[in-house]
């Protein structure tokens, strides 16, 4: 197996290493995701120009397949599973904006290039090397430390996906030629506070640390669940049930 590892930025890509290495897929991922920062930060417009210049870039080198990863954020609001084709958009964040504009840009582009594409719209992932301000892992320190912790949006419901499954869809999507938009979810939603309690029970701690905000804070995304369809039909299904997945962060 032929492994390469070829160091660059964003916006000055090594692209004699690239063209030599001869990539049949590129896959970006490349983008600003720290808590508390990603949302709002002026980095995202800068991200967008530099996205569209190197995928544009890929694609005139011959690259075959060029995927990137959106969010879930890109969805509006919705009580529903949110579906690739059926569910709007609604560009609420700084970041959110970028993502969708950069979807469209993509969309628009390779109409007219014979170089296939994927956007891969990301929900919760979650797994051991998360940065310590997420909200798993952020539990899990303050519950395993018997610390008390406070739940802004208690009520949310969001879908989270074990970072192995992750990779796994990703793979398997690109593996099988998948293109336009994907979503990258488990398919089931859990409360924010159901999971707290999970966190809680897996640690042996007084589930009465949980505390819940009073009012709790408004969420815009209140139920953020993905359909799965378009991955399930290609024979993927995440594996990794959440009191799992939490396991596995709980010993990393």
């Amino acid at each position: 197996l032929f492994r390469s590892i070829i160091v660059g930025t964003l916006d000055e890509p090594p692209w004699s290493a690239i063209e030599s290495f001869a990539p049949d897929v590129v896959l970006h991922l490349a983008w600003i995701a720290s808590p508390a920062e990603y949302l709002t930060s002026p980095e995202n417009e800068r991200l967008l120009q530099q996205s569209q210049r190197f995928l544009t870039a890929c694609v005139e080198m011959g690259v075959q397949h060029v995927s990137a990863a959106g969010t879930c954020l890109e969805y509006a609001d919705s009580t529903i599973s949110l579906n690739e084709f059926q569910s709007p958009l609604a560009s609420t964040y700084a970041y959110s904006a970028a993502k969708v504009a950069l979807y469209r840009w993509l969309e628009t582009t390779m109409t007219t290039s014979d170089c296939k594409w994927t956007w891969f719209r990301i929900f919760y992932p979650y797994g051991p090397g998360e940065h310590p301000k997420r909200l798993p892992t952020m539990l899990i320190r303050h519950l395993a430390a018997r610390q008390p912790v406070l739940l802004r949006t208690p009520s949310s419901v969001k879908d989270y996906l074990f970072i192995d499954d992750l990779a796994f869809a990703i793979c398997v999507a690109l593996e099988q030629g998948l293109t336009g938009p994907v979503n990258l979810g488990s398919g089931t939603g859990v409360q924010v506070r159901n999971m707290a309690k999970e966190i809680a029970r897996l640690l042996g701690a007084d589930p009465a640390l949980v505390n819940e905000a009073e009012p709790p804070v408004c969420d815009s995304r209140p139920m953020q669940v993905a359909d799965t369809g378009r991955l399930n039909a290609l024979g993927w299904n995440a594996v990794t049930p959440l009191a799992q997945g939490l396991q596995l962060l709980a010993r990393s």
